[in-house]
């Protein structure tokens, strides 16, 4: 094969490696071997062999070949580039501008004069595409306030009121109404579009602010209340869906109750925190209105409540409810480990 390629076996000692190092050692033998495939062109270049020290993750000692070359210096910077701006903001309104400057018939005229044009050399190409691009870019760096203005007005259907010789200032309100729309839309999308916030769907509210962030003045009891009405947690009903798991198969592997193992089972019907929830429900109901009944008695009542109390306990519950859930999943883990070593020894 290396006669019909052309390639030669190099074998020897040289200056680099003159003793002859091993290069692989075990415990009970040493061997030494050091070639090298080359074309038979570059065979004058071959400098020598070195062999290096051995690493901490092979009994192999790695091995380098050395060639001899003659590198050029090639002068490149015979064309400068036209300087762009200091500080450029790639906004919505700086995209809009370079596509209008794009499509206007002055850069177009430019650019068909450059696909006319013949040159002699990939420089002067490369120049003269240069120059035109940095010409581009300038031109949408330099946005007038009108110009942004018209920007901001059409994008929130106002374009008729940007070229008037009028005050938009009764204008205002209802701008400021279509930002706060457009705002709340965008988020809302995005919030309802989202497969991890399908817990959180169920309570938000775009129109006011939720009222655990100022009730709440406890830094680590409004970051629990956050983390749960996130679904930022180990349940099964999140874990399921980065593994891919269907809804119906996020079961509770605490209980066994074959119950889906969401933020309302944790808080209200996994068996094995009956003492916990005992006393849970006891200060909750004692708390919330008459006319909420145990049966009514759901995470969303106490998630989104606007009393100081039932945020205080539901987020000492939860605080409660992790840690046991990550004892008793230890504790399962362990055992699942320990019967499959206990099987895996009896076979």
């Amino acid at each position: 094969m290396c006669k019909e390629t052309k390639i030669r076996i190099l074998n020897g000692r040289t200056t680099g490696d003159l003793n002859g190092q091993p290069t692989c050692i075990t415990y009970n033998v040493s061997s030494l071997v050091d070639y090298t495939l080359t074309s038979e062109e570059l065979i004058d270049s071959i400098g020598y062999f070195v062999v290096h020290d051995f690493t901490s993750l092979s009994n192999h000692r790695p091995i380098s070949c050395a060639m001899f070359a003659n590198f050029s210096s090639v002068p490149c910077d015979l064309h400068k580039l036209d300087s762009l701006p200091g500080k450029f903001l790639w906004t919505d309104e700086a995209i809009a501008s370079y596509t209008e400057n794009m499509q206007s018939q002055m850069f177009k005229d430019k650019f068909a004069n450059f696909i006319a044009k013949s040159f002699n050399d990939s420089d002067s190409i490369t120049e003269s595409e240069n120059t035109l691009v940095s010409k581009i870019f300038l031109a949408t760096e330099k946005i007038t306030p009108g110009q942004r203005n018209y920007s901001i007005l059409n994008n929130l259907g106002f374009s008729n009121l940007a070229g008037g010789n009028f005050s938009i200032k009764q204008y205002l309100p209802s701008i400021k109404q279509r930002v706060i729309d457009q705002c709340t839309q965008d988020q809302s999308s995005k919030i309802y579009n989202s497969s991890k916030l399908k817990f959180y769907q169920q309570f938000h509210n775009s129109n006011q602010r939720s009222s655990y962030v100022d009730v709440l003045s406890n830094k680590l009891e409004r970051s629990s209340l956050c983390k749960i009405r996130l679904s930022a947690h180990n349940l099964a009903i999140e874990k399921g869906r980065h593994l891919g798991l269907p809804t119906n198969d996020r079961v509770c592997n605490v209980c066994k109750s074959g119950e889906v193992e969401d933020e309302n089972h944790f808080l209200l019907n996994c068996e094995k925190f009956s003492n916990y929830r005992i006393n849970f429900k006891t200060i909750i109901l004692n708390i919330l209105p008459t006319s909420c009944s145990e049966s009514q008695l759901n995470m969303k009542c106490c998630i989104n409540s606007n009393s100081l109390k039932v945020l205080k306990v539901t987020s000492s519950y939860r605080d409660i409810y992790i840690q046991r859930l990550a004892t008793y999943r230890y504790g399962y883990y362990r055992a699942v480990k320990i019967t499959r070593v206990h099987e895996i020894s009896r076979d």
